[in-house]
């Protein structure tokens, strides 16, 4: 029996498809079962990585690529204020892409969470840039209330699914592996969680 969806995402998709622009939208996957572990049982995770950290040595990838410049290329969605065409660049394309899917991971992991996200185009940002807004909230076994945080940042959501795995070590892609103990804060900033 399924729980519900564990995520929502806001994006005007239904207003961008009216309109014929192009609309992006996230395959989010269902909860099936709530993980078993409390904030406590979470808590203690992080205070024994913290006190006992893994003397896994960085693993650091070669750091001599020279990039070639190219123009960007672009997808259009739907500004989520006024509805009116927002360009996205492909890597901030790619990089919901990638929340979308560690967060479909975490959700398989049996964790209750939610992903909204909203667009702003440059008139409404009133510069010449897009705005994107990812916020990201988990609530655990007996929480009342989820913890809500604002980030973009792919490596956010990918140190917080090692953690929650129990892993002792987050691949930082590339050739570039890391201790998560060296990632205490973005664990805390990313559940809410205290250590100490």
């Amino acid at each position: 029996m399924k729980i519900g969806v564990a995520l929502s995402v806001a994006f005007s998709g239904l207003l961008a498809a009216c309109t014929g622009r192009e609309s992006f939208s996230f395959r989010l996957d269902e909860l099936d079962s709530l993980s078993g572990l409390t904030r406590d049982e979470l808590n203690e995770r992080l205070r024994e990585l913290a006190e006992n950290p893994d003397e896994t040595l960085i693993v650091m990838g070669a750091m001599c690529y020279e990039t070639m410049p190219v123009e960007p290329e672009y997808k259009h969605l739907a500004c989520s204020t006024c509805n009116a065409n927002a360009k996205i660049e492909d890597w901030r394309m790619e990089s919901l892409e990638r929340i979308e899917a560690v967060v479909n991971e975490i959700i398989s992991e049996g964790f209750d969470v939610t992903l909204d996200v909203s667009i702003s185009c440059e008139r409404c940002t009133g510069t010449d840039s897009v705005r994107i807004r990812t916020i990201f909230g988990i609530k655990f076994k007996g929480d009342a209330n989820y913890h809500l945080v604002e980030t973009s940042n792919v490596s956010d959501y990918e140190v917080l699914l090692a953690f929650l795995q129990g892993e002792e070590t987050y691949d930082a892609g590339g050739d570039w592996i890391y201790p998560l103990y060296l990632r205490q804060d973005v664990i805390e900033k990313m559940t809410g969680l205290k250590y100490g």
